[in-house]
C-alpha cells in the first residue's frame, strides 16, 4: 500500500490558516460583546438621566406647525374628575416662570443680521445688545452678520435672527427664504422687511410673504411725549408656552415700538394678542385675532417664530423679566426642531374649560333668555344671584337653578373689599342662607360685587363653607387658578381667573 505523506510545508501552512481564522472569528465575537455593552450602557445613563418634563412627542412631518408639537395625555388617558386635589397635584408639579433652568443645553449656532439700514441706531443697538447679552448668558455660540456684504453664512448656522431689521434688500429676503427652504430656523421681531434697503415701503412686505401675517401696524401711535404700556397675553398649548403659566401676562414698553397683526395663513398659529378686557372695546375674539403680538409657523421645510415687540422691551419686573427668558428658549428650540414639550393641563382628551356665567342684578328675568339657549344647546351655566332679588323671584330663582349652578352675588351688591371681616362674614353666611333655602341647593361659588375682594373675603368664603372665587382678569399675572398659601390656613378656596369682560360692555 502506498501512503503519500503531507509535505511539512503545507502542513504547516493549515495550521497557520486554522490559528488565522480561530483568531478572526475570537475578534469578531469579543467586537460584538463590545457593542452590545456599549449599547446598554448608553440604554441605562439615558434612562438614569432627570426628565424635568414627562413628554410625548408625536412624530410628523417637518415644518408642519400646527401638529408637530403634542402635550402628555392622549385619547388613551382615563377621564379623572376636576377636583381641588387634582388641580392641586397639576399646579405642583408645572414649574412656575421662576423656576425654569438656568442654562439653555440644546447645542445651537446662532446668526444675528445685522441691520441693512438704521434709522433709529439707538434702537438697533439696544435691541442687538439684548440678543448677544442672552446669547452669552445661556452659552450660545453666536456671530453677527453683516447682510449688506453678502457673505454666505456658514453651514453650522441653525438659527437666523432678525433683531431690528426694518429694511431688507431682495437679496437679503432671497437668502433668508432659501435657508428656510433648507430646513433653518428664523427669528423676527418688529415690522422687519416692510422697506427695501433704500427704505421704500414694499407692497408686499417680508412679513406677508414669510410670516403669514397682514394687517401690521403700531400698537401706539408714535408719540414721544408720553409713556406707553401695554400687556401681552401669552396662550397656553403652545410651544412657546411651555414652562410658563398658563396665560401668563407679561408688560411690554412701547418706546422701541410695539407691532400688531392679523394671522391669515394656516400654517401660521397666534401665540400671544395685545387685547384688553377691559380697555379694548368691539367684540373679543375679533380684537384678539386682530392683535397678535406673537406667533410661530412654518415656512417649507423651516420654522420660524415673530415677534411683536424688542425683547428689551419687556419690563423689568421679576415674573416678566422670567418668562422672557423661557420664551425666548423655547422660541429656540422650535426653530431648531429640538424635541419640545410639557404637561398637559387638562386630564384625559380636554383641551381647555369654558365658564359661562352671569351677574343676575338688574331686570332680573332677562335671565329666562339666556336659560332657553343654554337648554337648547344643552350647557349648564352659573348664575351668581344677589340674594335680596332672589327672595323676591323664588320660582324663576327655581327655573335657573334646574339650568345649572347658583352662585353667590352677596346680598345687596356692595363692595367687599376694604370691610371688617366680621361684616364680610356676616353677608356671606345671611347671603348663602338665603339662596340655599330658596334652591335646597348647595352653594359653593362666589362673584364679588365690582370684582374686588382681601384677604379678608378669602378667610370669610373659607369660614362659610365656599370653595372658590372668580376674579376679575385685570388682577395677577396669568389665567391660572390661584391656590392659597399653605400658611394662610385658607386651603379650601380656589380664585378663578375671569378672562373676559362683561356682555353688557361689548
Amino acid at each position: 500500500m502506498e501512503i503519500n505523506e503531507i509535505p511539512m510545508r503545507q502542513q504547516s501552512n493549515n495550521k497557520a490558516s486554522i490559528n488565522f481564522l480561530t483568531l478572526f472569528l475570537l475578534g469578531i465575537f469579543i467586537l460584538s460583546i463590545g457593542v452590545v455593552a456599549y449599547y446598554f450602557t448608553l440604554l441605562i445613563a439615558s434612562g438614569s438621566q432627570r426628565l424635568e418634563i414627562p413628554a410625548k412627542i408625536t412624530k410628523t412631518e417637518r415644518g408642519n406647525a400646527s401638529s408637530t408639537f403634542r402635550p402628555v395625555g392622549d385619547k388613551k388617558t382615563k377621564g379623572e374628575n376636576i377636583t381641588q386635589k387634582n388641580l392641586e397635584k397639576v399646579l405642583e408639579n408645572r414649574k412656575s416662570a421662576s423656576d425654569v433652568g438656568q442654562t439653555f443645553r440644546a447645542p445651537l449656532t446662532i446668526g444675528i443680521l445685522l441691520p441693512e439700514v438704521l434709522p433709529t441706531p439707538d434702537i438697533a443697538k439696544a435691541n442687538l445688545s439684548e440678543w448677544i447679552n442672552f446669547c452669552t448668558k445661556e452659552n450660545i455660540q453666536y456671530e453677527t452678520i453683516q447682510i449688506r456684504q453678502r457673505r454666505i453664512l456658514p453651514k453650522a448656522v441653525d438659527v437666523l435672527i432678525l433683531p431690528f431689521n426694518p429694511s431688507l434688500s431682495d437679496w437679503a429676503i432671497t437668502y433668508i427664504t432659501n435657508f428656510l427652504d433648507q430646513g433653518g430656523g428664523l427669528i423676527a421681531v418688529g415690522d422687519c422687511g416692510a422697506m427695501d434697503e433704500n427704505g421704500h415701503k414694499r407692497e408686499i412686505s417680508f412679513l406677508n410673504r414669510v410670516i403669514g401675517i397682514t394687517k401690521i401696524k403700531p400698537l401706539f401711535e408714535p408719540d414721544s411725549s408720553s409713556f406707553k404700556f401695554a400687556p401681552l397675553t401669552i396662550k397656553a398649548n403652545s410651544p412657546l408656552s411651555i414652562n410658563l403659566p398658563l396665560g401668563a401676562r407679561i408688560g411690554i414698553s412701547a418706546s422701541y415700538g410695539c407691532v400688531q397683526a392679523q394671522v391669515i395663513e394656516e400654517r401660521t398659529i397666534q401665540d400671544g394678542y395685545w387685547y384688553e378686557p377691559y380697555v379694548t372695546q368691539g367684540i373679543p375674539s375679533e380684537e384678539i385675532k386682530n392683535s397678535t403680538g406673537l406667533c410661530h409657523g412654518s415656512y417649507n421645510k423651516g420654522r420660524f417664530v415673530w415677534f411683536g415687540f424688542a425683547i428689551n422691551s419687556i419690563t423689568g419686573d421679576e415674573f416678566s423679566q422670567n418668562v422672557k427668558q423661557q420664551l425666548i428658549r423655547n422660541a429656540l428650540l422650535w426653530v431648531s426642531q429640538k424635541p419640545l414639550a410639557r404637561i398637559k393641563p387638562w386630564p384625559a382628551n380636554y383641551e381647555c374649560a369654558c365658564i359661562i356665567s352671569g351677574d343676575i342684578e338688574h331686570n332680573f328675568d332677562n335671565v329666562t333668555n339666556v336659560i332657553k339657549i343654554l337648554k337648547e344647546k344643552n350647557i349648564k351655566g352659573t348664575f351668581f344671584l344677589l340674594s335680596e332679588l332672589a327672595n323676591s323671584n323664588k320660582s324663576l330663582v327655581k327655573a335657573i337653578a334646574n339650568a345649572g349652578e347658583i352662585g353667590l352675588h352677596g346680598s345687596s351688591h356692595i363692595e367687599f373689599k376694604g370691610l371688617p371681616y366680621e361684616v364680610q362674614l356676616n353677608e356671606l353666611q345671611k347671603s348663602k342662607a338665603t339662596l340655599e333655602r330658596i334652591t335646597r341647593r348647595l352653594i359653593t361659588g362666589f362673584r364679588p360685587p365690582y370684582g374686588g375682594f382681601d384677604e379678608n373675603t378669602l378667610r370669610a368664603l373659607n369660614k362659610t363653607g365656599l370653595k372658590y372665587l372668580l376674579r376679575a382678569i385685570a388682577d395677577g399675572n396669568s389665567l391660572e387658578p390661584e391656590l392659597p398659601d399653605e400658611t394662610s390656613g385658607l386651603l379650601e378656596v380656589i380664585v378663578l381667573p375671569k378672562p373676559n369682560k362683561d356682555d353688557y360692555d361689548i
